[in-house]
């Protein structure tokens, strides 16, 4: 989904902004070829009904699907325009669309590339049923599926683009992080050398140490499953945050001029958490395990800079965040009694929705009310304007 550099202005860098609109054109040829190469070559409606039927492992492997089978990190892309919203030109116009575009191609080409996949299925290899559906000798179910249809081109080009995207992905990531590490270094929240800037504009160290980062990530994980698991998971973590600063920037900054405003009042920003904390969920205590840990370092790191001489927060500040310990907590613990992988099975797969939307409510209301005074809120803040 990084379609959306379509729409932004050349304050990001153009070499970068004219590569990835190159590779974003290359992956949406890719899947739009494979897709009608495999409409062309076999297509057999029968496959969505036979061989165990809809959903053949029951809704909790659709669910598991979502949160780590790559489903969910497939859209993430959508937030990198927020990230350089302030890089934008016409901000109030072009996020949306960058945001709707490419949510809406990507959603319509993953679709019509799966019902392509499905029904272009041998029955041979379904002979043991969807759960040990496999190929000889590939590396990904795309590729092996072309070959075995003797679309041995189709199945190079699949290849290329299995290197191609992640690395797109990974460019486009570093940029996005950057972003987030630089403003953490304005507000004094992370070392100021971060906030470095280059005479581009760019925020040099912020990128290298996002990119390395990033690559230290790739060691505690078996393999690319587990590690897309824990990404999504720590993705829609962070995103759960929002929901909670738009609940509160409502009511801190009512009167502030807002280029993006959400109707409905609380129910879209709460539902909004709620799908946050059920898609983590979903991924499993294995990798909710993991993601607790790693959340458990940035608190020592973010604690020891303060003491070391960051910008202190005040005591108003820490109250305001005191949502943070019994969220993380509950959904830790949901996760360990879930039947969701790595579960122990004591909360029934009905009641742990329940659950979630519980802690869900709690963790919203603990957010609102405690949330920093008006006073203590700079009127032109950019988040502000968003909500």
């Amino acid at each position: 989904t990084e379609i959306y550099t379509l729409s932004l202005h050349d304050a990001l860098p153009i070499s970068f902004v004219r590569a990835n609109n190159a590779v974003m054109v290359f992956k949406l040829f890719v899947m739009a070829a494979v897709a009608v190469a495999f409409f062309v070559t076999a297509f057999h409606p029968d496959r969505l009904s036979s061989f165990g039927g809809f959903a053949p492992s029951g809704v909790s492997g659709l669910l598991t699907a979502i949160a780590s089978g790559g489903v969910a990190f497939a859209f993430t892309g959508f937030q990198q325009p927020v990230a350089v919203a302030g890089e934008v030109r016409d901000p109030h116009r072009n996020v949306p669309r960058a945001m709707m575009l490419g949510l809406g191609v990507t959603s319509l080409l993953y679709c019509l590339l799966e019902l392509a996949f499905l029904c272009g299925l041998p029955a041979g290899a379904l002979a043991r049923g969807w759960a040990n559906l496999g190929f000889s000798n590939d590396f990904g179910p795309l590729a092996g599926l072309a070959t075995l249809l003797g679309l041995a081109g189709l199945a190079a080009l699949l290849y290329i683009d299995a290197v191609v995207s992640p690395v797109d992905c990974g460019l486009n990531w570093s940029m996005m992080t950057s972003r987030i590490s630089y403003g953490m270094a304005r507000n004094g929240s992370a070392p100021g050398v971060l906030a470095r800037l280059s005479s581009r504009g760019v925020p040099w160290v912020s990128v290298l140490v996002a990119s390395a980062i990033g690559l230290l990530l790739f060691l505690p994980f078996p393999g690319w499953q587990t590690f897309v698991g824990f990404i999504t998971s720590a993705a829609v973590l962070s995103y759960g945050t929002g929901p909670l600063a738009h609940a509160a920037l409502r009511r801190q900054l009512p009167d502030q001029p807002r280029a993006f405003r959400t109707l409905g009042g609380d129910a879209i920003p709460f539902l909004a958490f709620y799908a946050a904390n059920l898609i983590v969920t979903w991924t499993g205590w294995h990798t909710v395990a993991k993601l607790l840990l790693a959340t458990l370092v940035g608190v020592v790191l973010f604690v020891g800079w303060q003491w070391r001489g960051g910008t202190r927060t005040d005591a108003a500040q820490w109250r305001a965040a005191g949502w943070l310990l019994p969220w993380l907590l509950g959904l830790g613990l949901i996760s360990v009694l879930s039947t969701f992988d790595g579960g122990s099975g004591a909360l029934p797969f009905g009641w742990s929705f329940l659950a979630v939307a519980a802690l869900s409510a709690l963790v919203y209301l603990i957010a609102v009310r405690t949330r920093l005074s008006t006073a203590l809120i700079e009127p032109t803040s950019a988040g502000a304007a968003l909500s």
